[in-house]
């Protein structure tokens, strides 16, 4: 009997069933003390993580009498892959006999967060290490750009797998190290199609076309990635014949790899090359469609996008979805609501987008209200609409509202709480007024603050005259994203703003923020009046360049 309940839970975790598996729980809760059943506890326990349900799985967790490893796992799991961080290494130090898995958890956390320094403490701190604890290290350095650090731990271990060498290489790569790429290419002891593609996407970087056909030429296989390299290489080298040879040439199951690419494109705003591999494109399914009305999308050419949305064989919601948002960001919030209503099966981005739109322009409430009919619709909401509902929150300052919403990400809808949301509650309590509280989770959120944080911050800031805390938040923008201070915008522009929004009362202050940072970072702060109009309408490695010549032979 008890293998038949462990064996329906585990269909309900891998389904991500959280309905069910409570009801299961309730019914073995009759017959079962859970607490002293560890291994069917466990699966309870796997159940709820699973789904993301922290706060149950800690409370069936708290209730077990000798928790395992695998309980301490799964609950370390839980909460490390929710963000919350503080929680995660209280965990870790009162685990008793601290295995390496819980471990690597902490540390992928931290990397995840951009938490380096925290990651390589903890790094530190373990007794013994495995591989992966080794190329975690290496692929969070080498992925932030800091080589010199990730060469370190490369050294620094006695024995490497091909991940090892894989991450290493990678690094250096997309770094535009392409000579320094090579050289770890070759000093490889065995080589794989990743390897391969690697150091053909290193050429590719660096736009050495010939570099990248003789690559491609003595590949022993190759796979979708190679392909789109050497497409890429060609049609940034606008040897557009060539691409049409390459596409003809790619077996079939790999012609997806050309939409692919065309998304890339599209992606970097390169209109004219999206355009050309379109054209170039035998087949042409709904991805390589959407693709383009991405690409015009970006280009913020709306005129195109509806004349190729019209010409569209078939929409699908994505395509839809596409139509949308360009509206939305160009603020035409009339024609988003027509979009909307004349899609024909929205989804969860669709109901995101239309409430984001809402909230951009000033019309927060709204887009409140397009939440609780979302929910009542049955839409399942991601982490990107609750990006969109906080940022409604915080024009329409709905604090208690806004308060309860951030805390149902993860507790209520088991998802991951992200640097967005965090930054959007940052916005929330500044705008109520709560500038210590506001400041204080900026410091202490599982994040580093990015720009975007800051500027909440100071948009409060400036909103209730709080002008030595608007300095230190302008400190920190200027320290992360110099641009980010307007060179444009003068000291004039920003008086301006000062009588629009009505706090004159503040207006010597301000103009003395003003001309400290003018005269601190060269520049006047057209971040701060680009915020203060926001509020206007509703408030009265270097890289290192040589690998190190000593190095550690491999012990493979």
């Amino acid at each position: 009997m008890e293998a038949r309940i462990i064996q329906a839970l585990k269909s309900c975790a891998d389904s991500r069933d959280l309905a069910l598996g409570k009801k299961i729980h309730e019914q073995i809760s009759v017959t079962e003390n859970l607490g002293k059943n560890t291994h069917l506890a466990n699966s309870v326990l796997d159940m709820y993580t699973s789904c993301g349900c922290v706060t149950e799985a800690r409370k069936l967790f708290d209730s077990i009498e000798s928790p395992n490893g695998f309980s301490w796992s799964r609950i370390i799991a839980a909460y490390a892959r929710g963000g919350l961080l503080r929680e995660t290494r209280e965990l870790i130090d009162a685990m008793p006999g601290r295995n390496i898995r819980a471990w690597n958890t902490i540390i992928v956390a931290y990397a995840d967060r951009g938490r380096l320094e925290e990651a390589r403490s903890c790094f530190e701190r373990m007794d013994d290490r495995d591989t992966v604890s080794w190329n975690v290290m290496i692929t969070v350095h080498a992925r932030a750009g800091r080589l010199r650090e990730a060469w370190g731990f490369f050294q620094r271990m006695r024995q490497r797998d091909l991940v090892s060498w894989h991450a290493i290489l990678t690094g250096y790569a997309h770094s535009g190290e392409s000579a320094l790429a090579r050289e770890i290419f070759e000093r490889m002891p065995r080589r794989d199609t990743i390897s391969w593609t690697g150091i053909l996407q290193a050429s590719a970087r660096a736009e050495n076309l010939r570099e990248c056909k003789r690559i491609f030429d003595a590949m022993p296989q190759r796979n979708m990635i190679s392909w789109n390299a050497l497409i890429a290489a060609n049609t940034l080298a606008r040897q557009l014949d060539q691409v049409k040879e390459l596409v003809a040439r790619m077996p079939l199951h790999e012609v997806v790899s050309s939409t692919a690419l065309l998304q890339g494109f599209s992606d970097q705003g390169n209109i004219a090359r999206a355009e050309d591999l379109f054209a170039s494109l035998p087949q042409r399914d709904a991805v390589a469609w959407n693709a383009m009305l991405q690409a015009y999308t970006l280009a913020k050419n709306i005129a195109q996008l509806h004349r190729f949305f019209d010409a569209m064989p078939g929409r699908s919601t994505a395509a839809w979805n596409t139509l949308l948002q360009a509206h939305a960001q160009a603020g035409h919030t009339d024609q988003c609501r027509r979009i909307f209503a004349a899609m024909p099966d929205p989804d969860a981005i669709s109901w995101s987008t239309l409430i984001q739109a809402f909230a951009q322009n000033g019309h927060g409430d709204l887009g409140v209200e397009l939440f609780g009919a979302m929910i009542l619709d049955g839409v399942v909401p991601t982490a990107i609409t609750f990006i969109s509902v906080l940022s409604g929150f915080n024009h329409v300052g709905m604090l208690d509202r806004g308060r309860e919403i951030f805390h149902s990400i993860a507790a209520g809808h088991g998802l991951a709480i992200t640097l967005q949301h965090y930054s959007a509650m940052v916005g929330i309590l500044g705008r109520s007024k709560l500038l210590d509280e506001a400041e204080e989770l900026a410091h202490s959120m599982p994040f580093l603050p990015d720009a975007q944080t800051w500027t909440e911050l100071l948009a409060a800031c400036v909103l209730h005259g709080d002008l030595e805390r608007a300095e230190r938040a302008a400190t920190s923008i200027h320290q992360l994203e110099p641009k980010k201070l307007n060179t444009n915008a003068t000291v004039w522009e920003g008086q301006e703003v000062l009588r629009r929004v009505e706090i004159s009362q503040f207006s010597s202050q301000c103009q003395r923020v003003l001309y400290s940072a003018e005269l601190r970072f060269g520049v006047s702060l057209g971040l701060l009046v680009e915020t203060l109009s926001t509020f206007s309408s509703t408030s009265t490695t270097g890289l290192e360049t040589r690998i190190p010549g000593q190095t550690c032979s491999p012990q493979e």
